[in-house]
């Protein structure tokens, strides 16, 4: 027996795993408690995609081995490829605790824990998995995401870093280091990494989907640049590397692009592609999602209005600068200062005012400033950020749950007072006309918050708009008071200028020009 348990391990380690397979049953029916059986035959099924019964051999060999520390990191591998995260945490760390001194059961817990967001225990794992004399890359990668989630991008870096140098092949970890150097605005090292990233991959033959990754994350840089033709073209090469994947996000974002040019034949044609990712459930996919569910009800009410707009060469501009909802401002014809306009939206998805108002670079910023110091000469501007700020996780509300000790209204006001300081800086250097854009009240139709949550939401969405307001007057910006023209007495909408849960429908702008304008500039734009 123990000669054929040899050849069982020989065959296996070969990768003839269904071979194993026939073995190890022929073992076990010899002997069901074979122990070393067990474990190749589950192994033996996971290598060959049979992760069902690999969890049935493994559940029974813990039944017959509750203090066997492999059965249950076997069992743990097994429920998280399944996605069952929260049972594999429990089987990981019941190995842990039976073989602590076997660093792979600390590295794999370290990965459930990151998956589960749990960023500071994922931290610990890797730790005491280098701590051990481990320096495999992949630790210093899942370190690196789980710093990353944490916040700390410089250790995150640091990270990454390590693991590049532990192996200068690593795609991954060039893509994330270019990741890293997005967040910080430094958008050519950014460049650097990712190009050194697709390279790796392409001569490692990796995974279609990690490459087609890469190439969005390039895209995104490009767009950043302004080089929007190479933006595209990296955009194309992610769909057509993974058209039901990572590449169904690259036709998101090509599909805001077109529409921003006026491209609308092409919009409803990467709007269509992109649509598949709407049967994901994964929530990295959470936020493609509400892009094209926004962008399918711009183009249903559009069409239903008959309300296309075309470039109109012959008008003069005001340039849109803001999150999201700058988009519903494209191509808008309003009146203003006596003056026909047609808006022009730049879309800087997912800036907040605070990432404006820091000292520190950012990628929001650093976009934001390359698109001003390319605009025009004496440029009319809205800008259109604030919305995240006041969302119920994010920005002022979890800022103050992070710091018990300050209160909403001293956050508040902090952001927005820094936020407009920088606004009074930088249009001053670029010659600049302010518009700032309120924040439109929360229609409650579409949401499905707490009362005490939507209460505080709409409080806080009001006491942000009241802040812009008057700082508005102080600094002689024009404010688009979409606040007022949205709320009840309650603080939410009813929904009437709404297109979905957040997001105003197009002539809810034009109505805006022209009924809730707040006037501050002392200039005058001559007819």
């Amino acid at each position: 027996m123990p000669n054929t348990e040899k050849l069982l391990v020989s065959i296996y380690q070969a990768g003839s795993y269904d071979k194993a397979l026939s073995l190890a049953r022929d073992l076990i029916e010899c002997n069901p408690v074979n122990k070393l059986a067990l474990t190749i035959l589950g192994a033996s099924l996971l290598k060959m995609g049979q992760i069902l019964e690999a969890l049935s051999t493994f559940e029974r060999q813990i039944s017959l081995y509750p203090e066997d520390g492999d059965a249950h990191f076997h069992l743990g591998v097994t429920y998280r490829l399944l996605g069952r995260l929260s049972e594999a945490e429990d089987h990981y760390r019941i190995a842990t605790k039976l073989n602590p001194a076997t660093p792979e059961f600390h590295i794999n817990l370290g990965f459930v824990l990151n998956e589960l967001k749990r960023y500071r225990e994922a931290v610990e794992c890797c730790e005491k998995a280098i701590s051990m004399g481990i320096r495999q890359p992949g630790i210093f990668v899942n370190l690196g995401n789980s710093l990353r989630g944490m916040g700390d991008y410089e250790k995150a870096l640091s990270a990454y870093s390590e693991a590049a140098n532990i192996d200068p092949s690593s795609a991954q970890a060039h893509n994330n280091m270019g990741t890293i150097y997005f967040e910080f605005g430094d958008l050519l090292q950014a460049e650097t990494h990712y190009i050194k990233s697709i390279e790796l991959h392409k001569s490692s033959k990796s995974r279609i989907s990690d490459l087609a990754e890469v190439y969005r994350n390039l895209g995104d840089i490009y767009r950043y640049l302004l080089r929007d033709g190479d933006a595209l073209s990296s955009y194309q090469e992610a769909f057509s590397l993974d058209p039901s994947g990572v590449g169904c996000e690259a036709a998101v974002w090509m599909s805001i692009h077109c529409y921003l040019s006026f491209e609308f034949p092409a919009f409803r044609t990467y709007l269509e592609a992109a649509k598949p990712l709407m049967q994901e459930l994964k929530e990295r996919k959470r936020t493609f999602q509400i892009y094209w569910l926004y962008l399918d009800r711009l183009k249903t009410w559009i069409e239903k209005n008959n309300a296309r707009n075309l470039p109109d060469p012959a008008m003069e501009k005001i340039y849109c600068i803001g999150d999201s909802h700058s988009l519903s401002s494209s191509g808008v014809k309003v009146f203003y200062k006596r003056k026909n306009y047609q808006i022009i939206s730049k879309w800087i998805g997912g800036c907040k005012q605070w990432h404006l108002a820091v000292e520190k670079n950012n990628k929001h910023k650093v976009y934001f400033e390359n698109v001003l110091k390319n605009l025009p000469c004496s440029s009319v501007v809205m800008i259109s950020v604030g919305e995240i700020d006041c969302r119920i996780n994010e920005g002022i509300i979890a800022a103050s749950k992070k710091y018990p000790n300050l209160s909403l209204e001293s956050i508040a006001t902090s952001t927005v007072t820094q936020f407009m300081d920088y606004l009074d800086k930088i249009s001053s250097r670029y010659g600049l006309k302010i518009i700032l854009s309120g924040v439109p009240a929360v229609n409650s139709a579409n949401i499905h918050f707490s009362r005490d949550d939507l209460d505080k939401l709409a409080y806080v969405i009001g006491l942000v708009n009241s802040l812009m307001c008057k700082l508005s007057e102080n600094y002689g910006f024009d404010f688009l008071d979409l606040y007022s023209m949205t709320h009840s007495e309650s603080g939410v909408s009813g929904g009437s200028f709404h297109i979905d849960s957040v997001h105003l429908v197009p002539a809810a702008i034009i109505e805006a020009f022209e009924k809730n304008l707040i006037e501050n500039h002392n200039y005058v734009i001559e007819v």
